[in-house]
């Protein structure tokens, strides 16, 4: 194995843990890690026993652009449909993946795909109805945008929900109403 792989891997570990810490307070339901691997990332298990896979990703860009970027603290804000856009790309890929015959939980694994160089300008998209039902047909059991813009901040992701629809939107997260740097 390469180092970078191995690298690859402990930010995944990373990530998962955020959204793990996440999921438990958005959803109230904690996640127990079972396995690690590819297709998906993670296997993990609802507190009843049901096992369910964990899909990591996030957005390709202009690595480099967004590396300065935030060297010098700069966090773009997306015209957010814009940025819907390129989820759905995403979306649309990893679906394609899933049908793979290595992909472990075809039918039940969460994407959770993460925004670190790009944030949402405002969550007014979220009353665009019509657009809760873009990611029905993709198969994932959920699908949810894990915004790192503010980790420093506050030290959480937030999560935003994507599919299905009853988790469609932002969700209270006590982590976000202390104060930042804190």
């Amino acid at each position: 194995m390469s180092d970078q792989y191995l690298g690859q891997k402990m930010v995944e570990e990373e990530d998962l843990g955020l959204f793990l810490e996440a999921y438990e307070e958005v959803t109230g339901e904690a996640l127990r890690v079972l396995a690690r691997g590819e297709r998906p990332d993670f296997i993990c298990a609802r507190p009843m026993g049901e096992r369910v896979g964990v899909e990591l990703t996030r957005p390709h860009h202009d690595y480099h652009t967004a590396r300065w970027d935030r060297m010098f603290g700069v966090i773009h804000a997306s015209n957010d449909f814009d940025l819907l856009d390129a989820v759905s790309g995403i979306v649309a890929q990893k679906s394609r993946k899933r049908m793979s015959s290595d992909w472990r939980l075809r039918n039940n694994t969460i994407l959770v795909i993460k925004l670190v160089d790009y944030a949402f300008l405002s969550p007014e998209w979220f009353s665009e109805e019509c657009l809760a039902d873009d990611y029905a047909s993709a198969g994932f059991a959920e699908i949810w945008l894990a915004d790192h813009t503010e980790l420093d901040a506050y030290g959480a992701a937030r999560l935003i929900g994507l599919h299905p629809e009853r988790i469609w939107g932002t969700h209270h997260q006590p982590s976000f109403h202390q104060k930042p740097y804190g």
